[in-house]
């Protein structure tokens, strides 16, 4: 298997400085080729909202092309903390589907994800877990070379949360999914563990918390 981590830190802060160390060396142990965005490389626009995370997206679209070289590329977003012990993620799934947290109704209570959705998601047949709309976090991806197209930026297509303007993959994504059928699974938490949830696992993810560096240097 050919195989890839792609790493987006455009930033080297101390407390992302630490994260990426960790991507280095793990994809270093697993074998895998190493890529690393420092800074922007497609200028294109891809959302009315004028922001770094939508740039973040726009770098995303790279792995149509990766997916072309390597059979799966793992994306890891800069906040990401990967432990020395983590198994080969690449051994832990089957090639054949791109695997991502789903985290459903995790936030609704608080960012109402649901109404964002209900907002946007018109023709697309968005489909419903538990009493909520399907939502999957961007931060882990492992992506599979059969699904390359899932992370290609269609202008006419986009989508985004208008009183979230902050969640700029997640949104686009998961309506790619939806809307096309992409073949996804969920990767589980011990893959994208959410410090904001106080979860623990082989990816720590220091998303969604106020006191990001100072817990990242506190971990690392």
């Amino acid at each position: 298997m050919k195989k890839a981590v792609f790493n987006i830190v455009y930033d080297l802060l101390p407390c992302y400085k630490f994260c990426h160390e960790s991507v280095e060396r793990y994809a270093k142990k697993v074998g895998a080729d190493l890529i690393w965005r420092q800074k922007p490389t497609n200028q294109r626009k891809v959302s009315p909202v004028d922001h770094l995370n939508y740039q973040i997206l726009a770098e995303r679209e790279s792995l149509c092309d990766l997916l072309k070289i390597y059979d799966k590329v793992l994306a890891v977003d800069g906040d990401v903390l990967i432990k020395d012990d983590a198994p080969d993620i690449f051994e832990s799934f089957p090639v054949g589907t791109t695997y991502i947290l789903d985290e459903t109704g995790n936030f609704n209570d608080n960012n109402n994800y649901d109404t964002q959705i209900e907002r946007i998601r018109g023709a697309i047949d968005w489909p419903k877990k538990n009493g909520h709309y399907m939502f999957f976090n961007c931060g882990i991806i492992l992506a599979d070379k059969q699904q390359a197209e899932l992370f290609r930026v269609v202008p006419e297509e986009y989508v985004y949360f208008p009183d979230l303007n902050l969640i700029s993959c997640e949104p686009y994504i998961t309506s790619r999914i939806f809307r096309h059928g992409f073949r996804v699974r969920d990767i589980g938490k011990e893959w994208n563990a959410m410090v904001y949830f106080k979860q623990d696992g082989h990816f720590i993810h220091f998303a969604n918390i106020s006191d990001r560096d100072e817990r990242i240097r506190e971990y690392a």
